[in-house]
């Protein structure tokens, strides 16, 4: 009988052949327009539920010569958002890149890897510890339950971030032929680098995101809202699954 080690690489193995079979129970697609270095932008996020326990939390995005897709599979466990796994693929003048991070809750570790490499990178597993893209779905649903203690952590490549927000007033949006409330928030800035980002939710729309405004090295950059379709009878049963802390 062969007996395989318990490695980091195999581990990794083992969690990735978990297949996601999707269904067709979609709770919303916001599509969104941006312009960055020079060039036009099409994002579309959405949300689907797979079977009773899983979902896909994806991002699609278009421009000339360039396209990504970033999907988080995630799960409620005892009301709480358990990502399961991340995978993020770009492809620029026809060269492509993917990374994926995988979720063992069981060991409390993760794993990133990148296609091009045989490294594999662990990091340890805190309780309540999102992926980059979740944490904003996370974001959301607490804003819309009323909570104001916006802090986030989460694992981005071979680093875990932390990312905390706060509430900086009201203002408008017209999304179509209707403006709606939103509440602003922005990113705390601890390092004051000259980075500054700002984001506008859409309360009447499961706070939705309306825009967000980002200025780095002096320059803006501003991802908009464009069109948004959802089921609100999926949406309230969904945030109602999970808890706000």
């Amino acid at each position: 009988m062969i007996k395989l080690a318990a490695t980091p690489l195999l581990a990794w193995m083992l969690i990735s052949l978990s297949s996601f079979t999707h269904s067709k129970e979609n709770f919303f697609t916001a599509t969104y327009s941006a312009r960055y270095s020079g060039m036009d932008i099409e994002l579309t996020r959405s949300l689907e539920q797979l079977d009773n326990q899983n979902y896909v939390y994806q991002l699609e995005g278009k421009a000339p010569l360039a396209r990504l897709e970033e999907k988080s599979h995630f799960k409620i466990d005892n009301r709480t958002l358990v990502p399961i796994e991340n995978t993020y693929q770009r492809k620029i003048l026809g060269v492509g890149k993917k990374q994926q991070l995988t979720f063992d809750w069981q060991a409390q570790k993760a794993f990133y890897k990148q296609d091009k490499s045989a490294k594999i990178i662990t990091h340890a597993l805190p309780e309540n510890t999102l992926d980059p893209s979740l944490y904003q779905l996370k974001l959301q649903m607490d804003l819309h339950h009323g909570e104001t203690e916006l802090e986030y952590n989460y694992i981005q490549k071979e680093s875990f971030k932390s990312r905390r927000f706060e509430i900086i007033g009201e203002d408008s949006f017209t999304l179509g032929d209707k403006t709606y409330p939103i509440i602003v928030i922005k990113r705390h800035n601890p390092n004051n680098n000259g980075k500054y980002t700002e984001i506008g939710l859409i309360p009447e729309l499961f706070h939705q995101i309306a825009y967000i405004r980002q200025v780095k090295d002096g320059k803006q950059h501003e991802t908009r809202l464009t069109q948004f379709i959802h089921d609100p009878k999926n949406m309230t049963k969904l945030y109602s699954e999970v808890r706000i802390r």
